[in-house]
């Protein structure tokens, strides 16, 4: 549990990124998300061949090569995938979808997906997927219901003429029922083995899938 809670930190700090992207763009923010995407897989795969540094520089990345293999998940092969996958979503979607889209699909993968793990951890009695539980998927759509309003609300409060809370509501209420249910997809028997093999996973799942719900959600409420 120590380590789940240092874990979900580091995905907290997402935020700190989405939150940056509000200044320098949809474009701008994609190429940083994939820089860093780009910077976690060639560690990864310079770890994953037991090569070293030399010097005082071997010394500082012994110590980053603990943590990471500490607060990586048991059973997976390399470290910082999770991280990896990460920000290859969110690149992915800043890249595809509008800047308020983006945003509210990166604040559910880092807040709402950080918030179910920890409470599922903790008080998730009831199990209704592998390892999903009832509890942690409630808190999952509750926190990603009230961030997907809120956000959207507030950037949409100057548009011309001003969306209604209620289309608000509805298009938040989609998103986050679908980035629920696609946080379990990789709990499935079929699925589970693609996961074991680091390709399918929720980090790049839950900002594509709900990115572009929330879009077409746009389209039929005539939001854009």
């Amino acid at each position: 549990m120590r380590y789940e809670i240092s874990r979900q930190f580091v995905h907290l700090s997402g935020l700190f990124f989405v939150l940056l992207a509000q200044f320098i763009g949809n474009f701008t923010a994609s190429l940083l998300f994939f820089i860093i995407a780009l910077v976690l897989f060639i560690y990864s795969e310079y770890v994953m061949r037991s090569k070293r540094f030399l010097g005082f520089v071997e010394i500082v990345e012994r110590r980053v090569r603990d943590v990471a293999f500490k607060l990586d998940r048991d059973g997976i092969k390399k470290p910082f995938m999770g991280a990896f996958w990460f920000y290859f979503g969110l690149g992915l979607t800043f890249l595809i979808f509008p800047l308020e889209i983006a945003t509210v699909a990166g604040l559910i993968l880092s807040v709402g997906d950080s918030l179910s793990t920890l409470i599922g951890l903790r008080y998730g009695e009831h199990k209704i997927f592998g390892r999903k539980s009832l509890e942690g998927s409630l808190v999952f759509f509750l926190s990603s219901f009230l961030i997907t309003a809120a956000v959207l609300g507030f950037l949409l409060s100057e548009t011309e003429p001003v969306v209604a809370p209620i289309l608000i509501s509805f298009v938040a209420f989609l998103g986050s029922i679908s980035a629920t249910f696609v946080e379990l997809i990789p709990e499935a028997k079929k699925i589970r083995n693609w996961k074991n093999k680091e390709i399918v996973d929720d980090n790049w799942l839950i900002p594509l899938f709900s990115g572009l719900v929330i879009y077409v959600a746009y389209i039929l409420t005539g939001i854009v």
